[in-house]
């Protein structure tokens, strides 16, 4: 993954260098801080910053796609509240706007190398990506803030491809690279102007927290993901169906089986890796089925490694008799979660533990 910061030399060259240079540095700060481990960053390259993201720890590239936009939401916040909150009228300060991110990604393989104390990797797939920032998205689509994908990272997400435009690029001695394109303004509009739904600890009929020795991004998938949800959860995903763009994300549905019953949950709300917000809907009733709700998994950091989980819902019933019943199964909701925690937790030891011994054979292998 390269983040590239578009209009970079320009911006430099023509306005007041101090100001200039250190409005750049505060944005290349804030692409740092939007990826948080996995992701390792690799080094600086001028405007850009080269991460490298672990395959063991993103087998549905789906996350990839999150994370990118959650890092260009994160950026564009930061340049229009610096572009507001500015009462310097240099021609640096003015024109904070005029700057973006773009990104290029790409999955395979890879050469760790160390010269003196300095880490770096090498191969044909680092050339390829590096490659692709010589690109003609611009050109072709007219497009500013982007993502471009290739169909190596596209081809590993577990549900169907996403519905982006599709592009290609020609390079000698690579050959065509395929791929697709995301417009990350565009994107960012359509969240920003998303309805928010977001059930709170005040509002609440039911709440329960516990902690996780992950970041966030990767406690996100423990939610979200089918497979490793129902490594901790007792109530299995049947099937799930995206939205109108092939993603999950508001929109896109899953049903769970409680029992006998079958419920069907509607995503109304999805913050990677903030929050996500879910309609719970019953579809055949039984005693163990979950009533007619809106609930809200919340993730905040803790620490590097370790995010604390919030689960909430709101009745959709708020009738007396609805909300004494919430109190009376309170405990077996809390025993409940409290089986799911455990076994979620050592779920998650397994899995941290199989990672690191990939991530170890997979050095060596390089190595060798």
């Amino acid at each position: 993954m390269i983040a590239d910061i578009s209009g970079y030399t320009a911006f430099l060259t023509g306005n007041e260098l101090e100001h200039a240079d250190g409005i750049i540095q505060d944005l290349t700060k804030g692409v740092l801080a939007s990826f948080t481990p996995p992701w390792k960053l690799v080094k600086l390259e001028g405007d850009a910053a080269f991460f490298l993201g672990p395959a063991e720890y993103f087998a549905d590239a789906e996350r990839i796609f999150e994370a990118i936009e959650r890092a260009y939401f994160d950026f564009a916040d930061l340049r229009d509240d610096m572009q507001r909150s500015t009462t310097c009228q240099c021609s640096a300060c003015s024109n904070i706007a005029t700057l973006d991110l773009k990104f290029v990604s790409h999955f395979g393989g890879y050469l760790p190398q160390r010269l003196a104390s300095v880490e770096d990797v090498a191969g044909p797939d680092v050339i390829v990506v590096h490659r692709l920032l010589k690109n003609h998205v611009r050109e072709q689509g007219g497009v500013q803030a982007y993502a471009l994908i290739t169909q190596a990272v596209v081809s590993r997400m577990k549900e169907a491809a996403p519905a982006l435009e599709a592009h290609a690029e020609e390079f000698e001695g690579v050959g065509e690279i395929s791929g697709v394109v995301e417009d990350l303004a565009r994107m960012r509009g359509e969240f920003l102007a998303a309805r928010r739904v977001y059930v709170s600890a005040e509002e609440a009929d039911y709440s329960t927290s516990w902690t996780v020795p992950l970041p966030p991004e990767i406690a996100w998938q423990y939610w979200v993901e089918p497979e490793k949800r129902a490594r901790w959860s007792e109530t299995p995903t049947i099937r799930s169906d995206p939205n109108s763009r092939g993603r999950l994300g508001a929109g896109a549905s899953y049903h769970c089986a409680h029992g006998r019953g079958i419920s069907l949950s509607r995503y109304l709300d999805w913050r990677p890796f903030d929050y996500s917000t879910t309609e719970k809907t019953t579809l055949t009733f039984s005693l163990t089925a979950p009533p007619a709700m809106v609930d809200t998994c919340e993730l905040k950091a803790l620490g590097p490694n370790e995010t604390e989980l919030t689960y909430r819902f709101r009745l959709k019933n708020r009738s007396l008799a609805s909300r004494w019943r919430v109190k009376l199964i309170k405990p077996m909701l809390d025993r409940m979660f409290a089986r799911d925690r455990e076994k979620g937790l050592a779920a998650v030891a397994e899995d941290l533990r199989a990672i690191g011994q990939a991530a170890a054979s997979e050095y060596q292998e390089a190595a060798l």
